[in-house]
């Protein structure tokens, strides 16, 4: 026997708020009014579908009009099947397997293993105390924790595959800049580039390393750099908050331990192989070939011509938005019912329509591909990239949840690797992706 609408209705309104991020949501608002958007959407279905065993679309959890109509379609829903979940928990071998989004990123570093174009790297300054000995014990304890940061990988007949234990130990450095004679923040910089850019070697590791600047006795620097065949965005955030929890118990003298195991990434690598039976398979080969059927390239006009190799040295213009335009957006958004990432989306095909004078457009876009709450634990790559096709034109005759409706139909079909659509497509000859690679 399911749960009876008052339990419902407490466990929907806790994984909203979990999703959300905040407390105290409005029962009488949709998701996307509350500042909710297609990631979240993920999150939060992935924590339904866990505790209920029901499922929801995306769609259904950004269209719902308010979080009593989303308990009421979960309340209408059956329940799905039982299936047990693989365990995610260590195993004998935990490096055996890599996920499709690993196999790629292998892939594009045997392309191109001179740049850095495929680091993974973000920066953190913060004021007050610092106990570098602490420090040390926690990233210690986290390259523990987390078997694919102390895996490199190898190659088989041109097929990849990791090892564990085989790449050397994840470094911290502390380092004190002397910044007497020095502008400061030239200092920092001219250390972050050449820190960041320095390569990776995956046969041997390690595939991340970390330094701590010190620029005074309170003002500190702490920097992780990564190849990204074993982190993406979504495991900066995790790595970030266990350092943080271990670093915590190590300035008070506590041994470390985490309020959760970790995941292993391989485990969860097979899973996703397990999960793509020939049926499956098959059935999303199909929804992708017809979704890119017919789609041609578009040239954009640009002031020097493209070199045969990609050099990565092109610039890039960095637009910022404060709290308060990205608030303005949001709620126009939500007042046509999409989420910002529809709207922002939709504006881009508009402008690329004004470039080209096309009108069925494709554009690439990065997804999480973190489908299930186990997979959003995991330290690892999982991304995936989609195309989002549509007609800007007749996009500005709808309403935006009809042009949101494109990319979270998209989303539902996020979990079939883009490379083997792609090299399907390039068979059935669809032109438009004969060049995905690049």
């Amino acid at each position: 026997m399911g749960p009876d609408l008052g339990d419902l209705s407490g466990i929907v309104a806790t994984a909203w708020q979990q999703a959300l991020g905040r407390d105290g949501p409005d029962r009488g608002r949709s998701f996307l009014v509350e500042g909710g958007d297609s990631l979240r959407a993920a999150v939060l279905r992935a924590q339904l579908a866990e505790q209920l065993g029901r499922e929801l679309s995306i769609s259904e959890v950004l269209t719902a009009r308010s979080l009593a109509a989303l308990t009421q379609l979960l309340l209408a829903r059956a329940p799905r099947a039982t299936v047990a979940p693989r365990d995610l928990t260590p195993a004998a071998d935990p490096c055996s397997r890599l996920t499709f989004a690993q196999e790629r990123m292998w892939f594009l570093h045997e392309l191109t293993s001179a740049t850095a174009a495929y680091h993974v790297t973000q920066a953190l300054r913060f004021r007050g105390p610092f106990d570098p000995d602490a420090m040390q014990a926690a990233f210690d304890a986290l390259s523990g924790r987390h078997a694919v940061l102390r895996a490199a990988v190898m190659s088989r007949g041109g097929a990849p595959y990791p090892v564990a234990g085989a790449a050397e130990v994840p470094t911290l450095r502390i380092v004190a800049l002397d910044t007497a004679s020095h502008d400061t923040l030239a200092t920092l910089d001219e250390f972050l580039l050449e820190f960041v850019n320095a390569p990776f070697h995956l046969t041997r590791g390690p595939l991340m390393r970390a330094a701590v600047i010190r620029l005074g006795d309170d003002d500190t620097v702490m920097v992780l750099a990564m190849h990204h065949i074993v982190a993406d965005q979504w495991s900066l955030d995790i790595l970030w908050r266990d350092l943080a929890e271990a670093y915590g118990q190590a300035v008070i003298g506590t041994p470390i331990t985490f309020s959760a195991s970790a995941p292993i990434l391989a485990e969860y690598a097979q899973a996703e192989r397990d999960r793509f039976r020939p049926d499956r398979r098959d059935a999303e080969l199909a929804y992708w070939r017809e979704r890119l059927r017919g789609l041609q390239p578009i040239e954009l006009n640009s002031d020097f011509l493209r070199p045969p190799a990609q050099s990565f040295r092109g610039s890039r213009l960095r637009v910022d938005f404060g709290l308060r335009e990205i608030a303005t957006l949001r709620g126009v958004a939500a007042e046509r019912g999409a989420s910002l990432a529809a709207l922002l989306l939709a504006a881009l095909k508009v402008q690329l329509h004004r470039h080209t004078g096309r009108s069925d457009l494709a554009v690439g876009m990065p997804v999480a591909n973190r489908p299930d709450v186990r997979a959003q634990s995991l330290v690892g790559t999982l991304i995936n990239t989609l195309v989002i096709r549509s007609d800007p034109l007749s996009d500005l005759r709808r309403r935006a949840a009809t042009r949101g409706y494109v990319l979270t139909e998209a989303l539902e079909h996020q979990q079939l690797p883009s490379r083997c659509w792609c090299s399907r497509s390039t068979c059935r000859g669809i032109p438009a992706v004969r060049r995905c690679s690049r």
